[in-house]
């Protein structure tokens, strides 16, 4: 098996483990204090507590434009990228899942309320759900994220 020399540089050396997660720890936080993102999260605490979902008009308008959706999320992606890119060891700071062709990001939750960034594989994704073609992120585990625009 062959170790990238960074990844092996971090062997035994927990405080730039430590530094590593930290760094996109912070990039979580930063997000989640931004005035968009505080917007939907109050929303999201509304609907979570029962309010009817159409008049969470922040969190409405992220959940289902690709407007609100991208503006949302392109801060957070770019960023982890950035920091993942830099600190292949970080552990992704949100609870997160990948089956299959479905990966699952959950970035908040209010109440009885989620805040989830779901993503299918173009081969795997059910045709009955609509698609976000604007863009598609890719990272390597060392390296830098890739932004792959969709054709």
């Amino acid at each position: 098996m062959q170790i990238d020399e960074r990844i092996a540089a971090l062997c035994g050396n927990p405080s730039a483990l430590r530094r590593a997660q930290l760094r996109v720890e912070q990039v979580r936080e930063d997000w989640l204090a931004s005035k968009p993102v505080g917007d939907v999260l109050a929303g999201l605490a509304e609907y979570g507590a029962g309010a009817d979902f159409e008049d969470c008009s922040y969190l409405a308008r992220a959940a289902v434009t690709l407007d609100g959706a991208s503006a949302l999320i392109e801060p957070l992606i770019e960023g982890m990228g950035r920091s993942l890119g830099d600190e292949p060891l970080a552990h992704m700071p949100f609870r997160h899942q990948k089956n299959g062709g479905t990966s699952i990001l959950q970035r908040a939750t209010r109440g009885r309320a989620a805040l989830v960034l779901i993503a299918y594989d173009e081969t795997t994704a059910d045709p009955g759900f609509a698609r976000m073609p604007r863009a598609r992120y890719g990272h390597r585990i060392c390296g830098t994220a890739v932004h792959r625009p969709s054709a």
